[in-house]
């Protein structure tokens, strides 16, 4: 179980705080016609938003990190 958190820069503070070891986590991608989902847990929190479009600038940041 974690907790999950509504804005993705806590998480990149979360894992600035903590450093290397808050930087391991996993994440899971899901595609859809309509858009894309991703979920994301980084130590004890977690991450989930919806986006539109596949290619969202949002999504293509948080994959990047």
């Amino acid at each position: 179980m974690v907790n999950l958190v509504e804005d993705w820069e806590d998480i990149e503070r979360y894992t600035r705080y903590l450093g290397f070891w808050a930087k391991i986590g996993s994440y899971q991608l899901r595609k859809f016609n309509e858009g894309a989902e991703i979920k994301v847990s980084v130590g004890k929190f977690g991450y989930i938003k919806k986006f539109k479009e596949s290619e969202d600038p949002e999504l293509i940041k948080i994959l990047a990190f």
